[in-house]
């Protein structure tokens, strides 16, 4: 029986330790001779306090993106594929919220490095319409 229930809430923490994908949404903005602004859909993978994935905004270009979450702070590296570009080390918030009126979960994080500025924005599948 000990040995059971010591399996049982083995699987269970390994489970919960897992990464997990989630889609989320982004605005990346650019500093240049004018305001370069690229929106797209981002595959993170989530590892505990940690996000990382594939970037491809809506002509095609991709990025890559690591950061680190701790309480309502986040940090992070974009790195343009094929690009001279980058890489741009940023910082920013961690915003996560349930609205009780449907109830769904909305996470928002915004990061910046004082020039560039990436959003992203994730809600959760009940929240869609």
């Amino acid at each position: 029986m000990v040995l059971s229930l010591g399996v049982a809430l083995w699987l269970h923490a390994d489970s919960a330790a897992a990464p997990s994908r989630e889609e989320w949404r982004f605005v990346f903005t650019m500093a240049g001779t004018e305001w370069d602004v690229r929106r797209g859909t981002a595959m993170l993978e989530r590892s505990n306090s940690s996000l990382a994935g594939r970037l491809v905004d809506t002509a095609g270009v991709e990025y890559t993106l690591t950061l680190t979450v701790a309480a309502n702070r986040a940090v992070g590296r974009l790195v343009i594929l094929a690009s001279d570009d980058g890489p741009f080390d940023l910082k920013g918030t961690y915003i996560r919220r349930t609205v009780a009126l449907r109830p769904c979960t909305w996470t928002v994080i915004q990061l910046s490095d004082g020039i560039q500025s990436l959003g992203l924005l994730r809600t959760e599948d009940i929240c869609r319409p």
